[in-house]
């Protein structure tokens, strides 16, 4: 097992206007994610639900595990993933789970308006 956390770019800082979802996600040695989303610029009303969800090889499907509130704004969001997780101290939403092996982000659009958004993966032990 890795001895320390690890952290890495999913998304870059892009203005977006359309649904993106990560490339599939590869979770070998953590029982964890913690997941910032910058929001750092907006036109008009732009709205998006970052969706996590688990790739089910066995039936080829992607089940969700947590569909956040819709940003709309600048700021920064933060999602837990974890053991004993909870929505305290800063974090935006959390789910109590063991994160799965396989896993992808949705950040699931709702209109064409621009979103400039960068989002952050760390894997914790």
């Amino acid at each position: 097992m890795l001895s320390t956390d690890v952290t890495q770019e999913l998304l870059a800082s892009v203005a977006r206007t359309a649904d993106v979802t990560t490339v599939a996600q590869r979770n070998e040695f953590y029982s964890g994610i913690l997941v910032v989303v910058d929001v750092t610029a907006v036109a008009a009303t732009p709205s998006v639900v970052p969706t996590f969800r688990y790739r089910d090889s066995v039936v080829a499907k992607q089940i969700t595990l947590l569909a956040a509130t819709a940003l709309t704004g600048t700021g920064t969001a933060i999602y837990l993933i974890a053991p004993n997780a909870a929505a305290d101290g800063g974090i935006t939403a959390a789910v109590a789970m063991t994160m799965p092996r396989d896993w992808d982000l949705f950040m699931n659009h709702a209109d064409a308006d621009s979103i400039t958004y960068q989002v952050s993966l760390t894997y914790l032990r």
